[in-house]
């Protein structure tokens, strides 16, 4: 966790692994890190990460408050996500979907990436249905099986080099009535067309996949269709093939 003012960042350190702790990259020069007391801290700050390197005995054994002062006011910053919990190739790559319900602050295609099932991407709507009911009330078309909304559609990651995918993970939203998924598939990029290396019925609460045969591309689509509209709350990829037997 962390808090910031100014030019600092207060970084609250709950846990270390032995004498460090790693953190996403700072997207900024760290001037000076210490404890609150002033004690010096040692810092590597690499493209990949912010590690903090402490001395057991300094760490405090609920929470040990760090200062680090960059070279800018913190709240010019951009959001600093945490490290993958999932391990998915996906988490947060760019990406894109044939539509939104809200595209430009909410259930995006970020949503379905970020490792969270509290966020979520929907299909949005049927433009020509939506253009003839202008005039009229809207609210009976917030029904997720109403027509104007869209009920096929897909969502598009680009893992930003080929990346051999052998297993994957989705989880669907089955609440407020969203339409379960009633088919859908995985696709991946060659050469300019898409291929498919599965083909699914329904999801269910959630669903895991080991393809058929590993798979190398850059870009990846979850295709998705329903009798309403859907909702996928996650979408990841995997290198590595898993056990399923016991599941």
């Amino acid at each position: 966790m962390q808090a910031h003012k100014g030019n600092v960042i207060y970084i609250h350190a709950f846990t270390f692994k032995g004498d460090k702790l790693v953190l996403p990259h700072l997207p900024a020069t760290v001037k000076s890190a210490s404890l609150m007391d002033g004690s010096p801290v040692v810092i590597k700050n690499t493209k990949d990460a912010l590690t903090i390197t402490l001395e057991s005995q300094k760490q405090d054994t609920i929470v040990t408050l760090i200062k680090l002062t960059i070279d800018r006011p913190a709240i010019e910053l951009t959001a600093i996500y945490p490290p993958s919990v999932s391990g998915s190739l996906a988490y947060l790559k760019p990406a894109t979907v044939s539509s939104s319900i809200a595209p430009l602050f909410m259930h995006t295609a970020q949503a379905a990436i970020d490792d969270n099932i509290g966020t979520f991407w929907s299909l949005g709507r049927n433009d020509s249905v939506a253009a003839t009911i202008i005039g009229r009330k809207f609210e009976t078309q917030h029904d997720p099986k109403s027509e104007v909304w869209k009920r096929s559609g897909w969502l598009e990651v680009d893992l930003g080099t080929p990346r051999t995918i052998s297993h994957a993970f989705i989880q669907e939203l089955l609440w407020g009535d969203y339409s379960p998924v009633t088919s859908f598939s995985i696709d991946y990029e060659k050469k300019g067309e898409w291929k498919t290396a599965f083909i699914g019925s329904t999801i269910g609460k959630s669903l895991e996949i080991n393809l058929p045969k590993p798979v190398t591309a850059r870009k990846y689509r979850l295709s998705i269709a329903a009798d309403g509209r859907p909702a996928i709350a996650e979408f990841q990829l995997f290198d590595k093939a898993k056990d399923l037997t016991t599941k």
